[in-house]
């Protein structure tokens, strides 16, 4: 019997297409996605156990890979969080906002490994840095999103207008951005499409489905809550000597949280290879 490469079920043998993810099943066993277009025809189904799923089992299959690479991610983190006091120079949020902006093309490096392990295709550590070459439209889509971060943090010091709703209407405006242009930077790097059609392909995909969607990213960020929660829980008992430090612990839990998060883009890529197929071999 063949295996279906997307999902790691059984095929039975002549059957051309996985009957429990749908994808395309060649002879040798190998998945074939099929490129698509879902922001047009038949509305599709979010599939958000499945996708779960098929990124749980790419992530298994190069977790050394991954834990190294967020390892430079925490170092990353630890550097945004030194930096967030507010030191009365433009030099300091002009450095800080560009820091955030190149989190974008350093962590789409999770895009391109997870593509490969679901088209089954062999991975090195390098392949983590392969979304560089795709480096100016991820910056420019970097920048267009810390523009969030950094008027949240002004607006956090008292450095812009003070209103208890101001941070919460740029949450939600960030939620909004993000939910999207979810697939913004796969669809740069797997279809080499320029940024702004990227965005725009996007964006009409999940205006067709948004509430599930915006369930799929909310499940995610719980996923992150609890797991980055736990682990801050432990590092904090575990450096106090099993003594718990409410403010050690407010300190470390946002690290251990953007921590995870790069582990959730794996899913983000289930869903991408779902909807759209993966149209590249090369990254």
């Amino acid at each position: 019997m063949a295996t279906c490469a997307s999902c790691g079920n059984e095929a039975a043998e002549g059957v051309t297409f996985c009957e429990h993810c749908g994808q395309a099943i060649d002879p040798e066993g190998l998945t074939t996605y099929v490129m698509k277009d879902p922001s047009t025809g038949p509305l599709f189904e979010v599939r958000i156990g499945h996708y779960i799923k098929t990124g749980w089992h790419a992530f298994l299959q190069y977790p050394g890979g991954f834990a190294g690479f967020i390892l430079i991610i925490l170092i990353v983190n630890i550097a945004l969080l030194l930096m967030t006091k507010p030191i009365p120079s433009p030099w300091f949020w002009l450095l800080w906002y560009l820091i955030i902006a190149l989190y974008t093309p350093l962590s789409a490096g999770v895009y391109v490994v997870s593509a490969k392990l679901l088209q089954c295709q062999a991975c090195g550590f390098t392949d983590f840095f392969a979304s560089f070459h795709y480096f100016r439209p991820l910056l420019i889509f970097g920048l267009i999103y810390a523009l969030f971060w950094g008027v949240d943090l002004l607006v956090r010091y008292h450095l812009l207008w003070r209103s208890p709703l101001l941070p919460v209407l740029f949450n939600l405006a960030s939620l909004a951005f993000t939910l999207a242009f979810l697939f913004t930077p796969m669809l740069v790097i797997d279809r080499r499409l320029g940024l702004w059609e990227a965005m725009g392909l996007s964006r009409r995909t999940c205006q067709r489905r948004w509430p599930s969607f915006l369930g799929f990213m909310l499940l995610l960020w719980l996923f992150s809550l609890v797991i980055g929660s736990a682990i801050a829980m432990m590092v904090i008992l575990v450096s106090g000597i099993f003594t718990f430090e409410l403010g050690g612990f407010r300190k470390v839990m946002p690290i251990c949280v953007r921590l995870i998060g790069p582990l959730l883009f794996i899913a983000c890529i289930a869903a991408y290879a779902d909807l759209f197929g993966l149209q590249s071999k090369e990254y």
